[in-house]
């Protein structure tokens, strides 16, 4: 058995030889499982990504998942969002989208922070997965594994959308389309005046105007999208994050 472990690029990546991830890269990783299929019949890829308390996988994550399925890996296990997603059956092999919180103490209202996966791994000529659900106490700093129905059916909704590509686009572009003024938030950064009006209703007519389709295409295609990151990487060299 063998492991390979990325994550999606982002501070923690490092393309030199210094300390730090391998990001998400398609020849990288196709290397990466090939290198591993020379010494081991078993593959588990280790992928860091997600959106952030959004149950399901992005289009695009399902798709990247399958394709590492598609080039050689056994069982793929995500984690990032800190919510628990469901598991998908992909060319009889595993992938589990996302395993939620193992220890994570500061407070949320939202119990499902507290909830996290644990992953069973029985290698056969089929690898399989069982999952077992866990509670972090936060009073009392316990983690305990628990056989809760509500999570349970909450799992196999997701279980279930998970199989249908269409219904998971469906979600995101009701997920994007409901944090959508977030995401300008984050990609502008107005003034603490504009933000605060924000919070009123105000100023979002302001923030929309500010993208047009030439954003989008600057940002979709690959070579416009290589040529921004690496001129905000040279402006912002100097400055730590």
């Amino acid at each position: 058995m063998a492991l390979v472990s990325f994550t999606e690029n982002e501070f923690s990546t490092d393309w030199s030889d210094g300390a730090g991830a391998i990001g998400l890269n398609p020849g990288v990783q196709l290397k990466q499982i090939k290198d591993a299929k020379k010494i081991a019949d078993i593959v588990i890829a280790q992928y860091h990504g997600g959106v952030e308390l959004y149950p399901y996988p992005t289009p695009e994550q399902q798709r990247y998942c399958h394709f590492l399925i598609e080039a050689g890996v056994n069982i793929v296990i995500s984690h990032h969002t800190h919510t628990i997603s469901g598991k998908e059956i992909y060319n009889g092999n595993v992938i589990q989208y996302s395993l939620g919180n193992f220890y994570f103490p500061e407070l949320q209202n939202d119990e499902i922070w507290f909830i996290g996966l644990a992953c069973a791994i029985k290698i056969s000529e089929l690898p399989e997965v069982d999952l077992y659900t866990f509670k972090y106490d936060p009073t009392h700093y316990q983690i305990e594994i628990i056989d809760d129905i509500g999570i349970n059916e909450k799992l196999n909704k997701i279980n279930y959308m998970i199989t249908n590509e269409t219904e998971i686009k469906n979600q995101w572009n009701l997920y994007c389309s409901e944090t959508y003024l977030s995401t300008l938030k984050s990609l502008f950064r107005p003034s603490k005046f504009i933000r605060f009006g924000l919070k009123f209703g105000l100023f979002r007519k302001y923030i929309e105007n500010k993208t047009d389709i030439y954003l989008l295409n600057l940002i979709r295609c690959e070579s416009h999208r290589e040529k921004i990151i690496t001129t905000l990487e040279y402006i912002n060299k100097d400055k730590k994050c």
